[in-house]
């Protein structure tokens, strides 16, 4: 799978202003692309990214101010890659002092730990604070309807123990970290009790308060 090319540009405002605006931009002016890559994106396409750009910022912004941590959630796997993106442009901007802007990780994905690790060494290369909303995932059926469609490989873990065993090593792998005092938080959602006490009997462990 290759992303859709789509390259991130910033622009200064004028120096009475300490907001930023940005700019998505199709990398190819002809609107050809190579062999095997997905279509650039359209004049109409681009005008639409810009205006989730800057509503997604808006939000973003009032978040900061009010202090309330925004959480980006996850949906299905085709449509995913893009909101991964924006939640990354969001970090860039936001995560730089605070764990202002969340993405979610839903851990019935097979890809879902790589992700996690590569995200997280994005964010400690950057100095940014690692945010982490850690689900097990609502689109079973779905995903594997629509993998077997188009002849792609199941994305989904093979069966529940496999889910389980990758959400309680995500919350292990953070709570560590924050632990050794990297710049990592999250939030656990889970309606699983074994899962919750785990979490507690780990927090209870390095001495954190869970009240």
């Amino acid at each position: 799978f290759e992303a859709p090319r789509i390259a991130a540009t910033s622009t200064s405002t004028s120096t009475n202003t300490s907001t930023s605006s940005s700019r998505i931009s199709s990398s190819s002016s002809s609107g050809s692309s190579p062999v095997g890559a997905l279509p650039s994106l359209t004049a109409e396409e681009l005008v639409l990214v810009e205006n989730l750009n800057r509503r997604l910022t808006t939000i973003a912004e009032a978040c900061v101010k009010a202090n309330v941590r925004l959480l980006i959630d996850a949906e299905q796997s085709y449509v995913q890659r893009a909101i991964d993106f924006f939640t990354c442009r969001l970090q860039m901007q936001y995560n730089k002092t605070s764990p202002a802007v969340y993405n979610t990780y839903q851990c019935y994905l097979t890809r879902a730990s790589k992700q996690f690790e590569n995200d997280s060494q994005r964010a400690q290369r950057y100095g940014l604070f690692f945010a982490a909303k850690l689900v097990r995932g609502a689109y079973m059926e779905q995903e594997r309807r629509l993998a077997k469609e188009h002849n792609e490989a199941d994305p989904i873990h093979p069966n529940i123990e496999a889910t389980h065993a990758c959400f309680d090593s995500l919350v292990s792998n953070i709570i560590d970290r924050r632990a050794r005092g990297e710049r990592v938080a999250a939030i656990l959602c889970t309606h699983n009790a074994h899962s919750v006490a785990s979490a507690i009997t780990r927090l209870n462990c390095l001495a954190w308060r869970t009240t």
